[in-house]
């Protein structure tokens, strides 16, 4: 499964582990997460990543969650960019992170 990041209909961006079912028009999102973009003190943007199912149950061995998303309500995907990725395989992921730079984004906790 590669990270990727879903748009959903209502304009949430989710980044996870994705895995497509076509039989059953099915994302499945290892490890998912919402992206959130705000204002810092100086009102300037700000990206953050939360966890988009925290009560979700991951059994006695606290493997990540998954969530399965029917893909009439996805209305694209991408691949983050490096920053992002990297942020998100700290938090999230297998906490790699890319030896490659790119353009600077803001991540705040």
């Amino acid at each position: 499964m590669a990270v990727q990041v879903l748009r959903l209909l209502s304009g949430e961006e989710l980044i996870g582990e994705l895995k497509f079912s076509p039989d059953e028009g099915v994302y499945q999102i290892k490890s998912p997460a919402v992206i959130r973009i705000t204002a810092d003190e100086r009102g300037q943007p700000a990206m953050s990543l939360a966890e988009i199912a925290p009560l979700a149950d991951r059994g006695l061995d606290q493997k990540p969650a998954t969530l399965e998303i029917n893909g009439d309500h996805v209305t694209f995907k991408y691949s983050p960019v490096t920053q992002l990725l990297d942020a998100y395989n700290q938090s999230f992921g297998s906490g790699l992170m890319s030896a490659s730079g790119g353009a600077g984004i803001l991540l705040t906790e």
